[in-house]
């Protein structure tokens, strides 16, 4: 009240904000007594840039009942991934009452609104984010309107389909997810590098990647050549690998890269058309030379019968031409099988050996 009691007829108070936003540059008259605010009112332009609310970037499944997208797998999933696709299909149905159509990758795409599982054939930036995913992750990325979901794990797959499902809500009567909330990974190993191979036709065999102790991952490759074995040991020296050792039994091949704390040990099989990857930190390395030996013994493979729990089990004694011995798994805990298994290296160690001697057990599981 005594604002405006104090302001003369001609006058307009002197605190509002022009239209564009910037205060006022009017002095105020020399009769105008009212003590000025010690706190300013917000510009027009200060007003519009509060977060009144968070807007976030959303993609919306079903519009009207309709769903809006379409899967996309691949021709050479696993009948694994299979199910988990049928599975996830079958839950978004009963969930938001819209059933999802399917296409297999190797048909070009209609419409960019796509889910995406273990298919990147005429997609580009599928096949971008696969090659960006590290073997020991699982991993959810979008890419304008289209929803990817790579692993080179199955179970990976599995938890990424699940938390996808569950990422999916309902706003007045269509159902979206958030871009911000389904960007993610899950990586077993951040410290493991890995370097992946890169293959035309070829396509993972089994179930994708395997793990093991202290971060070790094993992945074999069907239906590739030795042009693509040759480039990924192009890729290895490119990322800073050298090469330590090479061997060759029959047809197969074997290659050992190292890289300070890290090796890679490759397989190839021509006869097969595969190779096999296995990825480890430190250097459990071969020597970069052949051990010199005495021969002793002829080298031999032997199976060791099995009397205990039913003669299932493995019990496997390779001899060195050194004389000395290697055994794998060895059965499990039998008398006779033990005996037996001793009794065996004992007839067959060389004569200059006191006891036998055992320069590896390899237990599988």
């Amino acid at each position: 009240l005594l604002l405006f009691a104090a302001c003369g007829p001609e006058e307009k108070p002197t605190t509002e904000g022009t239209t564009t936003g910037a205060p006022t540059t009017e002095a105020p008259t020399t009769q105008n007594k009212v003590e000025t605010p010690t706190t300013e009112k917000p510009t027009t332009e200060e007003i519009t840039t509060l977060p009144v609310e968070d807007e976030w970037e959303r993609l919306c499944l079903v519009e009207d009942g309709e769903a809006q997208y379409v899967i996309v797998n691949s021709v050479s999933s696993s009948g694994r991934i299979i199910e988990m696709v049928a599975a996830f299909k079958e839950e978004f149905a009963e969930l938001t009452g819209a059933t999802l159509s399917m296409v297999l990758d190797s048909e070009p795409p209609v419409d960019a609104k796509e889910i995406v599982f273990a298919g990147t054939g005429h997609r580009e930036d599928a096949a971008a984010i696969w090659a960006e995913t590290a073997y020991t992750e699982g991993r959810i990325a979008t890419s304008e309107d289209r929803i990817v979901i790579a692993s080179y794990s199955e179970d990976y797959m599995e938890d990424m389909i699940t938390y996808l499902l569950r990422a999916i809500y309902e706003e007045e009567g269509n159902w979206y997810v958030d871009v911000d909330m389904i960007n993610l990974s899950k990586n077993s190993n951040t410290k493991l590098k890995q370097v992946h191979y890169d293959t035309k036709s070829g396509r993972l065999q089994g179930f994708g990647a395997y793990y093991s102790m202290e971060g070790t991952v094993n992945v074999t490759y069907e239906n590739t050549n030795r042009e693509e074995f040759e480039a990924y040991q192009e890729k290895l020296v490119a990322a800073g690998y050298t090469k330590h050792t090479e061997n060759k039994i029959g047809t197969v091949e074997f290659v050992t890269y190292v890289n300070g704390t890290q090796t890679t040990h490759l397989q190839f099989r021509p006869d097969e058309s595969a190779v096999t990857l296995n990825i480890f930190r430190d250097q459990y390395v071969p020597a970069a030379e052949p051990a010199t030996y005495t021969t002793l013994a002829r080298s031999s493979v032997s199976y060791i019968r099995r009397y205990g729990f039913d003669g299932w089990g493995l019990s496997m004694i390779l001899q060195l031409a050194d004389g000395t011995f290697i055994i794998v798994d060895g059965g499990k805990s039998d008398a006779t099988d033990r005996n037996n298994m001793i009794k065996f290296m004992k007839d067959h160690k060389p004569a200059s050996h006191e006891k036998p001697i055992v320069s590896l057990w390899l237990m599988t599981h």
